[in-house]
Formats: structure tokens, C-alpha cells, sequence
């Protein structure tokens, strides 16, 4: 039951000054990579503490790290990485080894707990292995509302409204970080308003992607949609309302990750 991520590309970040260089960038304790040897998921902030970049990073050989996300987005976080780098003694550059598979069993030695939650595993693989996809990953992230880059609106959108701390991207207790200021004040001030949840409906195609309600009311907007499923930002008030989009009733599913629903 394996999906290899072919759209995902990776960064190799290495040099002396690398786990310092990332420490004070990232959301996530890179700590806990070396702890206990797996994956951890990650974000690059903005300095008001919105969401920029999502990745994983993975450990290599000692003071140097494998940084991997959508190929959409990984000249920009290069780009952004090389911007901070300054002096540090830090190499940044991008790396064709490797390739990854997730899957919802541990298929072999390869495979680690996904760090965002319970019910993935995730493997580094090298690019000649066969490529035989056994389930549809983007259909089953979509059902459990697993966000991704996709879905999420850069510079725009507040972590924890999209649930990404709910999903180990965020370390509250790790020292600082870019945007660490205004992920402190969103996480004990923000009181929480709406969220992403995932969606299904007999809908098809998805022709509107606004969410009303039975007074017409805009309550939310659809962020990604694939057969039948997809992720819904939506106030979280009108949840317990029947909910619709081009005419017809959609059903909210809470996902198993996510904490207070």
C-alpha cells in the first residue's frame, strides 16, 4: 500500500553551521530529528507568524540535513534559505538522490512514522526503485483533511487555523524562531473562528467554490477538491448547520487529528 511522491523534490542542506542555521528559522525542534532518527514536519514562517512553507526534513550524516517538499515550492524556499544564510557556514543546494513513498503500513526498514500523524508512514527511497502506486494518497489526505501546500494560502494563513500545529509542525517550547512572536500570540490570544475541515458531496465537477449556508450566508471556501472529497476553510460556528455549495448539501467529516471536535 505504498504512493512514492514523484511532484516532491528535496534541498540538502549541509556545513558546520547547518542544525543552528535551521534551528533559528524553523517551527519544529530540529532536535527531535536526532533524538530518534525519523522525519520531522516543519514550516517557514513569515515575521507576523504566517504561514510561508511546509516540508519534512530528514536526517543525513552528521551536520547535514535533507529538506523535502512540493517541487512547486522548492525554489522558493531556496531562494528564501539562501536570503537568511548570510555568513553561517551552510550549503544549500539541491539533491536528486532520493524520493519518498508514504504509506499506511510500514512496508519495510525504510519506513518511519509520518510525524504529522499516526496513521502514515513515510520512507525515503532512491530514484531506481520500482515505482508501483497501491493507494491514492491525495484522495485519503483529503478524506482525513491532511492539508498540504495546495491548500494553504502563503503569508495569509494562520497556523493553527489550518491545524497545522495540531499536526507536530510547531514547537512552542524550542527558543526562537521566524515568526515565533506572532505563533505565540495567535496560539494563547486567538480565539479560533474557522478552521479547515474536510468535506464530501455528489458534486460533479466542483463548478463554485464558495461554502453557504441555508440563509445563502458565505460561511467558508473550498481550498482543494478531488472526487468527490475536499478541504473546506470554513467558520466554525455554522457547523452544525446543513452546508452547501452549488445547490447542493455537503457533509463535514472532523478529521482524527485534529484536538476539541
Amino acid at each position: 500500500m505504498a504512493y512514492f511522491h514523484q511532484n516532491n523534490a528535496f534541498l540538502r542542506i549541509s556545513g558546520e553551521d547547518s542544525f543552528s542555521f535551521l534551528q533559528g528559522l524553523i517551527s519544529q525542534d530540529l532536535r527531535k530529528l536526532h533524538e530518534k532518527n525519523q522525519p520531522i514536519y516543519s514550516l517557514l514562517l513569515n515575521n507576523q507568524g504566517k504561514y510561508k512553507f511546509d516540508f519534512f526534513i530528514w536526517p543525513l550524516q552528521e551536520e547535514s540535513y535533507l529538506l523535502e517538499s512540493e517541487q512547486i515550492q522548492i525554489n522558493a524556499i531556496k531562494k528564501l534559505l539562501n536570503f537568511y544564510k548570510l555568513r553561517a557556514k551552510v550549503t544549500i543546494e539541491d539533491d536528486h538522490e532520493f524520493l519518498t513513498a508514504s504509506s499506511l503500513s510500514i512496508e519495510d526498514d525504510d519506513y518511519k512514522p509520518d510525524p504529522r500523524c499516526y496513521k502514515l508512514y513515510r520512507a525515503l527511497k532512491r530514484p531506481d526503485t520500482p515505482i508501483h502506486n497501491s493507494f491514492d494518497y491525495n484522495l485519503w489526505r483529503l478524506k482525513n483533511g491532511l492539508p498540504e501546500y495546495k491548500d494553504l494560502k502563503s503569508d495569509k494563513d494562520t497556523p493553527i487555523e489550518v491545524g497545522l500545529d495540531d499536526l507536530n509542525a510547531i514547537s512552542y517550547n524550542k527558543g526562537c524562531f521566524l515568526g515565533q512572536e506572532g505563533t505565540n500570540k495567535a496560539k494563547h490570544r486567538l480565539i479560533i473562528k474557522q478552521q479547515l475541515f474536510p468535506f464530501e458531496t455528489s458534486i460533479q465537477p466542483l463548478l463554485d467554490h464558495t461554502i453557504i449556508n441555508e440563509e445563502e450566508k458565505i460561511v467558508g471556501e473550498v481550498r482543494s477538491f478531488y472526487q468527490g472529497y475536499g478541504l473546506g476553510f470554513i467558520k466554525i460556528k455554522f457547523l452544525n448547520q446543513n452546508l452547501y455549495i452549488d445547490g447542493r448539501k455537503i457533509k463535514i467529516h472532523h478529521p482524527f487529528w485534529l484536538e476539541g471536535f
